[in-house]
């Protein structure tokens, strides 16, 4: 009966990740139920200096009941090392109302980014610094008009990406019931946040704002040849529609 609850205290502190060896429990070592239940690597048998090769010398102290796998951050702190929690390693991302004080930087910014990215599939994208500062204006200008809406994705209190929802007004060719849809403007996201679903999260908040405004349908526009960011919206459920042709006189 002593074996079994031996083994068992033994067991325990093994699953817990308890390394060290405690003086009190150093007979349990040996104990033959133990050794039934959990036979000695043939590491821990160099405590009794049967080195490799019968060489006499003492190896380091090899501890006895060593975890299988990785401790719990919890665990690690409590035993005080330094192993930080995978939860604290995680970037907690949220989105929110674009606010035109604090957010004019980062706008700018955003426009810049969205420039140069789209200059390498298509020259005629202006790149001077004064293209942002002409462009923003108009944009909050017609937000505030309208029934429309600026998202702002933010990282540790830092803007890593924005949205522009707006609604917009096909031809009166189109069917009343679809004439009337929604359509993400602006979409930019830096290039340090990219691959975490920013992009994703910023386009289901201006889906989200169409279902609310009672919208049936919302597009996104793609220069042609920029052909990933056409599977990207492609994989978020956005198909061709239409395609406009150009010709240099």
């Amino acid at each position: 009966m002593a074996a079994a609850l031996s083994t068992v205290l033994v067991l325990m502190l093994h699953l817990f990740g308890y390394t060290a060896e405690f003086p009190m429990f150093k007979a349990l070592r040996t104990s033959p139920a133990c050794r039934r239940r959990n036979p000695l690597p043939r590491e821990a048998t160099a405590e009794r200096g049967e080195g490799q090769g019968g060489d006499a010398r003492p190896r380091a102290k090899t501890l006895l009941f060593a975890p299988t796998q990785a401790l719990p951050a919890r665990c690690a702190r409590r035993r005080g090392d330094s192993v930080q929690s995978e939860n604290a390693l995680e970037v907690r991302m949220i989105l929110r109302d674009f606010d035109p004080a604090r957010d004019k930087q980062a706008a700018l910014a955003f426009i810049m980014g969205s420039q140069h990215y789209e200059h390498g599939f298509e020259p005629d994208r202006r790149l001077d610094p004064q293209v942002a500062e002409e462009f923003l204006p108009e944009i909050l200008k017609r937000v505030a008009a309208r029934r429309e809406r600026i998202f702002v994705a933010e990282e540790d209190g830092i803007a890593i990406g924005w949205a522009v929802f707006t609604v917009e007004q096909n031809m009166l060719y189109v069917v009343e019931a679809e004439r009337t849809y929604g359509y993400i403007a602006e979409l930019f996201v830096t290039e340090t946040a990219r691959s975490r679903g920013v992009g994703r999260a910023l386009i289901a908040a201006c889906e989200n704002e169409a279902r609310r405004q009672g919208l049936g349908h919302i597009m996104i526009g793609v220069l042609t040849k920029s052909t990933r960011t056409a599977e990207i919206y492609a994989r978020a459920g956005y198909g061709p529609y239409s395609s406009e042709l150009r010709k240099y006189l």
